[in-house]
């Protein structure tokens, strides 16, 4: 958990916000971009400036501008280096694998704040997002005050010497609406 919140928060703001700067219309076609990233766990934890492991992996990132396009078009903002910080979400982290996940069994953790959601999906979850997330965007998009649960990424994680691959979303928590 501490390597999918830690990879994200050092690669997808930035990512994002080299994105902003682009002022060419979302298409469909955006849907099937993905950003890979490696990630060197001992790297990793110099930069973060902490003493607990972070696995060496490769991160992808899948549909970012479509992504971009959803946080751009939200009413709150939102801060993945603020919500995602290691050091902050410490206990939710140590915690994140005791329970059962929720009906579906995948890991399902609040950031510190509470003001963000990291489900881990299924491979078919992740599919089916893929077919319609430029569908969703649009609906969010046009539909500002939707109370549909905002997703703001989506994203994969293989690691090195296995044949895991560890799929999830970043979504909002909706019982913070009022914050």
């Amino acid at each position: 958990t501490r390597t999918f919140l830690a990879s994200i928060t050092v690669y997808y703001p930035n990512l994002l916000r080299s994105l902003m700067n682009s002022k060419e219309m979302t298409t469909f076609q955006d849907s099937n971009d993905a950003r890979m990233y490696p990630i060197k766990g001992d790297e990793m934890m110099s930069l973060l400036g902490t003493q607990n492991s972070i696995s060496d992996c490769q991160m992808t990132v899948y549909a970012p501008r479509i992504f971009k396009d959803i946080l751009v078009s939200n009413m709150k903002v939102v801060n993945f280096e603020e919500s995602l910080d290691i050091a902050c979400n410490a206990e939710n982290i140590k915690k994140a694998g005791e329970g059962n996940g929720g009906a579906s069994g995948e890991l399902f953790m609040f950031s510190h704040d509470c003001r963000l959601i990291i489900k881990t999906i299924t491979g078919e979850e992740h599919k089916s997002f893929e077919k319609f997330v430029y569908e969703y965007s649009n609906h969010l998009q046009y539909n500002r005050l939707s109370q549909i649960a905002k997703v703001y990424g989506l994203f994969e994680f293989k690691f090195q010497g296995t044949n895991k691959s560890v799929r999830l979303i970043v979504m909002e928590n909706l019982f913070t609406l009022g914050n």
